[in-house]
């Protein structure tokens, strides 16, 4: 865990393996009050995929504006500070440095470092809103990539 200094307790969120990108985008969105408004943008952007190319900051906002194309917010990192349960993340005036940290932090080759960049990246807490989301998308189509007979991973929160 990398950015784990940047949280005040241990998380340790759960996955399942879905059998259709469909499913993994329905379970994506399941966990939020707007559900099921961004299910098919979120299936057609696991559909888009990122395979094993490098999670760059270009590739996470092009995925929030393509699912949140609704949004004033869409592909921008926050500009606002912002509380998830108890959990504050990190100024806004500090996520494109992060991000970029982020980006040169891992080399995702296994499920095991997915889920640690995963859970650094729900740290930082980039978008103001549909970060799960966007974490979603990488966890399921990098998952896949890695390993495509086991069908789509999604997070469970």
């Amino acid at each position: 865990m990398k950015f784990a200094h940047l949280r005040k307790s241990e998380w340790n969120p759960t996955f399942e393996w879905l059998q259709t990108s469909l499913e993994c985008a329905d379970k994506i969105n399941s966990y939020h009050e707007d559900y099921p408004k961004y299910v098919e943008a979120t299936d057609r952007a696991l559909q888009g995929g990122i395979g094993k190319a490098k999670i760059d900051s270009w590739r996470l906002r092009e995925i929030h504006r393509s699912i949140f194309s609704d949004k004033s917010f869409a592909g921008k990192w926050r500009g606002i500070d912002v509380r998830v349960g108890p959990h504050h993340p990190p100024q806004f005036c500090d996520v494109a440095e992060l991000m970029d940290e982020l980006y040169f932090s891992y080399d995702i080759v296994s499920i095991e470092d997915l889920i640690e960049w995963y859970k650094d990246f729900e740290t930082i807490h980039p978008f103001q809103d549909g970060n799960g989301r966007v974490g979603g998308v990488i966890v399921a189509t990098r998952a896949h990539a890695l390993q495509p007979e086991n069908g789509w991973l999604a997070p469970n929160q």
